[in-house]
């Protein structure tokens, strides 16, 4: 009995030890790679051990994973196999818009940022495009390479940006969700039937676009 107590009780140990190996000697996972566990924590590899991984999230905190979950689990390393990562940015402009006109112009915003951004990667060139007519919208992508997973939210938000201000400045227009309503035409001895003014179509149209 005492045999098997201490068989289950350096059951996890055992466990974990040969978890560690594994990913010791797998290589793909190495310190100051930035890892996301599949629905677990995610952050910066500090420490390998054969028992547990050490990681450092984005708050700063340190984050201590038994190797049995990192052997157990799927795993996403952004480092690998390059430190680059893809920037998508999605969006949409209204159906009104010139559409080549709008892709120039995200070329031109995108191209811009790849030549003056620190956090660009030159040798991959921007890309834009449309992939949906939305139902307000007609929906476009910007793509763009940066350099490491920080530098991707400095890209994304110099792109929003400057893509609003240049769309701002050239008229085009992003629009809120909206519906159009047509009203049938109520008889007049109905549309008072309780004592109130019926509403013009016009102000219930208007009402849906501001709301």
């Amino acid at each position: 009995i005492g045999g098997i107590a201490i068989a289950l009780a350096a059951q996890p140990t055992l466990s974990n030890y040969f978890a560690g190996t594994y990913v010791i000697s797998e290589g793909e996972i190495q310190v100051d790679d930035f890892i996301e566990i599949e629905g677990g924590p995610s952050g910066f590899v500090e420490d390998i051990s054969w028992r547990s991984t050490k990681l450092r999230s984005r708050f700063n905190n340190l984050i201590i994973i038994p190797n049995s979950m990192m052997s157990d689990n799927m795993i996403t390393n952004y480092s690998r196999p390059a430190l680059a990562m893809n920037v998508i940015v999605n969006g949409g402009v209204s159906y009104s818009s010139d559409l080549q006109k709008v892709q120039d112009i995200l070329m031109e915003v995108a191209t811009k940022i790849v030549v003056d951004s620190e956090h660009a990667v030159t040798d991959t060139e921007p890309r834009a495009g449309f992939s949906n007519f939305g139902d307000s919208n007609i929906d476009f992508w910007v793509f763009l390479q940066a350099t490491d997973r920080a530098g991707s939210f400095q890209l994304k938000t110099q792109l929003i940006k400057q893509v609003h201000q240049r769309f701002n400045e050239e008229g085009i227009v992003i629009n809120y969700p909206m519906r159009h309503l047509v009203v049938d035409d109520v008889p007049e001895e109905e549309a008072g039937a309780d004592g109130r003014e019926p509403t013009p179509p016009e102000q219930i149209v208007e009402f849906v676009r501001k709301g």
